[in-house]
């Protein structure tokens, strides 16, 4: 199989897993809203995003991530890298166990064993997760992610409506759904045949953490990019400002899925390809061709960001229409950031990311300041798109000597000034305005349309 029509297969494969799980997660959350109260509904989310992104990271130290990029490495023996990874996390477990005293002092006290236990799974959710990615179980890993969803809506609805246990069947759903989920990694990935004491070594352990550790801080400054402009516009404008600002976030949510899909299929194939003569011309078409969906995607949204507001929202969130190119552009140059840092996992260089990382979220937090202060909404989605192409640019450049991805700046800003006069003009309410948005839309396909020409001769061919 092509390196091309390969990247496209897993782009699929991942794409069914993600949009599978989360259709049926969307459809979980009129239920939830109905069987359990605003106050608990809101500690069952906020428990389960914060072990997601900020907890684990810290306590397993990203060790999961380490699993996908030397398990992909042929230099490495995989039962090695398990065996070491497994070690960590449960050394990780254990220092976490020391707080719980702490712990016991709070409010939090009565939902503080679902709290280790979630965090247990999650952590074997994610590194078999990633072994069975690195073994090119990607079906497994689909397939395991939608499982996983049923699991919890089939167990919710036992617990909560069957047994009406209320939060606590909330949680136990939760834990019943991730175990199950677990074992079939577990013995998906093989990794019970590989996983063995024998293979843990003090070096492997130091090769491990030295890539991982990195990636703990970047995990949690990233976190805080995304969710600080949301807090200082609550701070500085108040709380409906806020509901405007994220009710225009769930657009661009939506192209950021899609990234996220492609990113999983472009770790493996990055590293697959590292040592490749082609590698810098297969870099660089994969990126053009990325540039030009998100382009054209932009574009489309834009056109129609009135109308379906008018449709999908009330009249009180219409105003926050003028938002969402701008949000979105910044989902645009997130995703550039986050090709470009796949570069620095592939030369195991992780203190690029971090560093790279730091810096845009030093200008996210002096932009968020100065231009909500003066600018509103507005301030808080220029911040954004800003501190993104920042970080962007740092690991295009700061990635050169690695891979020398050859970007086609007239591709990038042309497209940039198209979405931009789309957004100003739609502030002018005129009769052909539609007619106008698509024939802007026609201008940034042409932009682009080489490059998508160049991506599907080579799938076909």
């Amino acid at each position: 199989m092509g390196n091309y029509k390969k990247l496209l297969n897993n782009s699929i494969l991942f794409a069914i897993g993600n949009f599978g799980s989360k259709f049926i997660t969307f459809l979980l959350v009129p239920f939830y809203a109905h069987y359990l109260s605003a106050e608990q509904f809101g500690i069952s989310d906020t428990m389960l995003t914060t072990i997601t992104n900020l907890i684990a990271p810290v306590v397993f130290l990203s060790i999961y991530d380490a699993v996908l990029r030397f398990g992909l490495d042929s230099s490495y023996d995989k039962e090695k890298v398990i065996s070491n990874s497994i070690f960590i996390g449960i050394f990780g477990f254990c220092i976490a166990l020391v707080f719980l005293p702490i712990l016991m002092l709070t409010s939090f006290k009565i939902y503080i064993h679902y709290f280790y236990i979630l965090l247990a799974l999650a952590f074997f959710q994610n590194l078999f997760g990633q072994y069975a990615r690195s073994k090119g179980k990607v079906q497994l890993f689909s397939l395991n992610g939608i499982l996983l969803s049923i699991f919890i809506a089939m167990f919710s609805y036992i617990f909560i409506v069957q047994l009406r246990k209320g939060l606590d069947g909330f949680f136990l759903a939760q834990i019943i759904a991730y175990s199950l989920s677990d074992i079939i990694l577990f013995f998906g990935s093989d990794a019970c045949h590989d996983i063995s004491p024998k293979f843990v070594t003090k070096q492997d352990i130091r090769i491990l953490l030295i890539y991982s550790i990195p990636l703990v801080p970047n995990s949690i400054m990233w976190w805080l990019m995304t969710v600080s402009s949301r807090y200082l516009v609550l701070y500085l404008s108040g709380a409906y400002w806020t509901g405007l600002f994220v009710v225009a976030s769930k657009f661009p949510s939506l192209l950021s899925t899609v990234n996220q899909v492609f990113i999983q299929a472009w770790q493996i194939s990055a590293v697959e390809e590292e040592r490749s003569t082609t590698a810098v011309d297969y870099y660089t078409t994969v990126f053009k061709s990325l540039a030009s969906m998100l382009f054209i995607s932009s574009s489309l949204l834009t056109m129609l960001i009135k109308p379906l507001f008018s449709i999908l929202f009330s009249s009180d969130y219409f105003t926050a229409w003028y938002l969402v190119p701008l949000l979105t552009l910044g989902t645009i140059f997130s995703a550039f950031s986050d090709y470009f840092a796949t570069n620095y996992i592939v030369s195991k260089k992780t203190e690029g990311i971090l560093r790279t990382s730091m810096y845009g979220g030093l200008v996210n937090f002096l932009l968020n300041i100065v231009l909500i202060t003066f600018l509103g909404l507005v301030g808080a989605a220029l911040s954004n798109a800003i501190s993104f192409f920042v970080i962007f640019l740092l690991r295009y450049y700061g990635t050169k000597d690695i891979v020398d991805v050859k970007i086609d700046w007239t591709q990038i800003y042309g497209s940039i000034l198209l979405i931009i006069l789309q957004l100003i003009l739609l502030f002018f309410d005129l009769e052909i305005m539609l007619l106008i948005q698509f024939l802007l839309l026609i201008c940034i396909v042409y932009l682009n349309k080489f490059f998508i020409c160049i991506l599907i001769n080579k799938i076909v061919r």
